[in-house]
């Protein structure tokens, strides 16, 4: 896997001839990105619908998926923006912080991660939740989305603090850029397209 949070950005083909969907099923409750997005899809004349019944309600009936539409827009947020491998195209990809700062969290997470997944970290799971057993145990069993989503987490720092992991050198640098990386991630948005073919670079 590529490190994340590095794509090239695509401009969407829209104008005030389109439709799009805008799907929203996966947002946070009080995000507050998606009115942007509805801010700059308003400024480019493009006519963004839902299939959501609570926006509706919100935004009214003449916002209603009537099949006409020429793409889907979705977003993502946080960890979940940063590990999409979906098959959409990339329209805008942000965060918070500058650039320098995101690549070097990226890095510091990268590493960490790497290290996690390598199979030579052991955890002691002993008196966690069983969820959280099993999300640990993914992630020292080789799977690297799990782990890049406990280096971004305060998990990990818990399982440093509590003795559970002894940190290699690139855990020991997460723990210390954990600020740095908490707002790096949690101030990620990134926007999708699909088909990909509604973009063009």
């Amino acid at each position: 896997m590529d490190r994340p949070g590095k794509f090239e950005h695509n401009r969407f083909v829209g104008d005030k001839r389109s439709q799009v969907v805008y799907d929203i099923d996966n947002l946070t409750p009080f995000e507050p990105y998606s009115t942007a997005v509805m801010a700059r899809l308003r400024e480019r004349g493009i006519e963004f619908r839902f299939g959501d019944e609570p926006m509706l309600r919100q935004m009214g009936e003449h916002r209603r998926v009537d099949g006409s539409e020429v793409a889907h827009l979705r977003q993502f947020q946080r960890a979940d923006a940063l590990l999409y491998d979906g098959d959409g195209c990339i329209v805008s990809m942000r965060s918070g912080v500058s650039p320098a700062d995101e690549e070097a969290a990226d890095a510091v997470v990268a590493a960490a991660a790497d290290d996690l997944a390598s199979g030579s970290v052991a955890v002691d799971p002993t008196g966690l939740p069983d969820d959280v057993v099993g999300f640990v145990e993914s992630a020292t069993g080789g799977n690297r989305s799990d782990a890049f989503r406990i280096v971004v987490s305060s998990l990990l720092l818990d399982l440093v603090a509590q003795g559970r992991l002894q940190p290699t050198p690139a855990i020991q640098a997460a723990v210390e850029e954990h600020h740095l990386i908490e707002e790096r991630v949690n101030s990620t948005l990134l926007l999708t397209a699909t088909p990909a073919s509604v973009c063009a670079r």
